[in-house]
C-alpha cells in the first residue's frame, strides 16, 4: 500500500511539472505569437508605405519626364522641324508584365513621307540631335533646380553643319535667353551667324609668342571681315 501511495505521489508530481512545463510553453507560444502578430503588423505597414512612396515617386517621375519631353520637343521642332518629338521610353509595359526592368530610353520620332519614325537619337549620324536634346535637357534640369546664374557655353552644335539649321539654333538660343530672362556666354567659332542675335560680342585673339586679348567687336565688322576674305557681300538684317 505504502508503494503504491509513492508512486501515485510521483505521478501527481510528474504531473504538476509537465503541467508547469505545459503552462510556461504555452505562455512563450502566445508571446511568440504577439511577436509574429506585431512583425506581421510592421511588414503590412513598411510594404504599404514602399507601394505608397513608389506610387508618389513613379507620379513625380512621370511628371518630370513629361516636362522633358516638352521642353527637348520644343526645341527639336525649333531646330529641325515640327514633326519631332522626345520620346522617353520607361519600359512600363516591360514591368507591369513582372518584368524587373528600370530603364529609361531616349528616343525621337519624326515624320518621314508621312510615315513616323522613331530612333534612338545616340545611333543618328551627325550628333546634331544629340547636342540639341542635352542642352534642352540641361535647361529643364536648371529651370526644375531654380537656378538663375548665367549659363555658359563653349563650342555647343559644333555638329550641326548646315547653315539653316545653325541659324535656327542660334534664334532658339535667343528665345530662350529672352524667354527665361537668362545672361547665355557662348564661344563659338560661327560668329557670323551667333553673333547676329548676340547683344555683345567679344573676339578673343592669340598672335605667337604673346599672351591672348580680348577685345570687343560689332556684328557688322565681323560681316565685313568676312566679306574682304571671300569678296562678297553681307546683309545685316536679322
Amino acid at each position: 500500500m505504502d508503494d503504491f501511495n509513492t508512486r501515485i505521489n510521483n505521478i501527481k508530481i510528474d504531473l504538476m511539472k509537465k503541467k508547469g512545463a505545459k503552462e510556461t510553453l504555452e505562455k512563450n507560444i502566445k508571446s511568440l505569437q504577439g511577436e509574429i502578430e506585431s512583425l506581421q503588423e510592421e511588414s503590412s505597414i513598411r510594404t504599404k508605405a514602399a507601394i505608397f512612396l513608389n506610387q508618389v515617386l513613379d507620379e513625380q517621375r512621370n511628371k518630370s519626364l513629361v516636362e522633358f519631353e516638352k521642353i527637348g520637343s520644343e526645341m527639336l521642332k525649333y531646330v529641325y522641324d515640327e514633326s519631332y518629338n522626345l520620346i522617353f521610353d520607361t519600359h512600363k509595359t516591360a514591368r507591369d508584365n513582372g518584368e524587373v526592368d528600370f530603364r529609361i530610353e531616349i528616343k525621337t520620332s519624326n515624320l518621314i513621307n508621312g510615315q513616323e519614325l522613331i530612333t534612338n537619337p545616340l545611333t543618328q549620324k551627325g550628333g546634331g540631335v544629340c547636342e540639341t536634346i542635352a542642352f534642352a535637357l540641361k535647361m529643364a534640369v536648371l529651370n526644375f533646380s531654380g537656378y538663375n546664374g548665367p549659363l555658359v557655353l563653349d563650342e555647343s552644335w559644333k555638329s550641326v553643319s548646315a547653315d539653316t539649321k545653325i541659324d535656327s539654333v542660334a534664334r532658339c538660343l535667343k528665345s530662350y535667353s529672352v524667354n527665361h530672362k537668362r545672361q547665355i556666354i557662348f564661344s563659338t567659332h560661327r560668329a557670323d551667324v551667333f553673333g547676329k542675335f548676340a547683344d555683345n560680342i567679344y573676339r578673343v585673339e592669340r598672335e605667337k609668342d604673346k599672351p591672348s586679348t580680348v577685345r570687343d567687336i560689332s556684328y557688322e565688322t565681323i560681316l565685313e571681315e568676312l566679306a574682304e576674305l571671300n569678296n562678297v557681300s553681307f546683309s545685316y538684317d536679322s
